[in-house]
């Protein structure tokens, strides 16, 4: 009698804390939710399965119109959930996130998104700044992060196009760079980018492989091609004179 009397009143609860995360609105369950302190988000509406986000703050980026949607027969298999950012001024893209092991892995899944080079370089921090313009596209199949949010393998493809690099040392000259295919492939071990890239000015082939996330080399050829203005000429004849197939190579090992 008391085994079913406890059945029952564990199941009646069950359902009843279903119903109110089912029903419950985004903005208070967010509020329930220890986010890091670089990330704040607001003016959330929605409930648990179908949200949005009108702007979200992470360190200095700003997203906008972030929406996500939660099926609880696909969270049961393990896709997770699917998170849409409709920022035009920013990023536009999409992604599933496996949010039911997120203590021990996030595994992001069909990443796909666009953006503008001359939003996304000032975010990063390289040794010189130099403006670039440009678009900038993405596509992954998986990219996964352990518990701790550190890098732990990708695999995808990174496309640039009209890409336009100013000049190190005339800020009035740009460089056409043309596009740019990145294969990323690999872990936290070897990561490997190849990369692919042509324009009128020239064309490089290579790889750059990133050993324990400390150390990278980069290897290839450039091919000069067609006219130049003089000042990217001296430029890349910094980096060599061609061989007999008309490539200048490359290779240099550095520490991040």
């Amino acid at each position: 009698m008391v085994k079913k009397i406890v059945v029952r009143s564990l199941f009646i609860i069950c359902v009843f804390v279903f119903f109110v995360l089912y029903l419950a609105p985004a903005n208070k369950l967010v509020s329930m939710v220890d986010l890091p302190k670089n990330v704040k988000l607001y003016d959330v509406k929605g409930d648990l399965w179908n949200g949005h986000v009108e702007t979200v703050d992470i360190d200095n980026v700003r997203l906008s119109k972030v929406d996500w949607k939660l099926n609880l027969f696909t969270l049961l298999f393990s896709k997770g959930m699917t998170v849409t950012v409709s920022d035009p001024e920013m990023l536009m893209g999409s992604f599933e996130v496996n949010v039911m092991k997120l203590n021990k892995e996030v595994r992001v899944k069909n990443v796909k998104f666009t953006s503008y080079l001359e939003k996304v370089t000032p975010l990063l921090k390289f040794p010189m700044m130099l403006k670039t313009e440009g678009s900038i596209s993405g596509n992954f199949d998986t990219v996964i992060l352990d518990g701790r949010g550190n890098f732990s393998s990708a695999d995808g493809t990174i496309n640039f196009d009209d890409v336009l690099v100013q000049h190190p040392f005339d800020s009035e000259l740009f460089i056409d760079v043309g596009r740019v295919t990145v294969g990323v492939k690999g872990d936290s071990r070897s990561l490997k980018f190849h990369i692919d890239q042509n324009s009128d000015v020239f064309a490089f082939n290579g790889d750059v492989t990133v050993n324990n996330l400390s150390e990278y080399v980069l290897s290839g050829g450039i091919r000069p091609k067609g006219a130049m203005p003089d000042k990217v000429a001296s430029l890349i004849s910094m980096l060599g004179k061609p061989g007999s197939d008309g490539q200048i190579r490359i290779k240099y090992k550095g520490r991040f």
